[in-house]
């Protein structure tokens, strides 16, 4: 059983555990209960129980957010309920620690998800994925005949699993080498630091 299924018993619900995953990671954000089923990828009504719930216990608190619609040259705002983490709340730290922790195990289940998106030369991961949130990117791939939509379709899922928008860079490959041989401050600012390559099939001395 995936460690992510066991915390999903453990806590009631993989809902649950994806929404406190989300407050975890993006304290400062506040979202109404739409915009946090999208994020999430679940339908509105599964997850109205599982926000009063850790209203309860006080892990999270309501705030009001508002919605910007633009149709046309009109532009309406509408105040919605949202809610949004509460810092003070005394077990974040620990709870942090054994769900976001939890990010890590998705890494050998990586490639599995991207193996139809085409040619890839380079798969690396870093930041989150490696529990360091100082990084600029959290992967990046780098190939030919791309499927950029897939690949976009694939992180979409990651991100509702994760609890957090991942920073990625999708390269072809000769792009990517003019950027690697020009020193590219972006790839030094991966390459230079803690990272791992699940694949990698470029024969360069930088990647070695």
């Amino acid at each position: 059983m995936k460690q992510l299924d066991i915390l999903g018993k453990l806590f009631g619900s993989m809902t649950r555990v994806k929404l406190m995953k989300f407050f975890l990671l993006n304290q400062e954000v506040a979202l109404s209960v739409d915009d946090l089923a999208e994020r999430l990828r679940v339908k509105p009504k599964m997850i109205r129980e599982d926000l009063l719930e850790l209203v309860k216990v006080g892990m999270i608190k309501s705030k009001s957010v508002v919605k910007v619609t633009v149709r046309g040259r009109k532009t309406s705002r509408k105040k919605l309920k949202g809610y949004i983490a509460h810092k003070e709340f005394s077990i974040s730290e620990p709870l942090r620690s054994l769900l976001v922790d939890a990010a890590g195990t998705h890494i050998p289940d990586l490639l599995p998800r991207f193996n139809k998106i085409g040619k890839v030369g380079l798969f690396l991961v870093s930041g989150i994925f490696l529990h360091d949130n100082d990084r600029v990117m959290d992967l990046m791939i780098v190939g030919d005949r791309l499927n950029r939509k897939l690949i976009e379709r694939r992180i979409k899922e990651l991100e509702a699993e994760i609890g957090k928008e991942l920073r990625y860079s999708v390269f072809e490959m000769e792009e990517f080498m003019y950027r690697l041989n020009m020193y590219d401050k972006l790839l030094r600012d991966v390459l230079d630091y803690p990272h791992e390559k699940l694949i990698n099939k470029i024969d360069h001395p930088e990647l070695r």
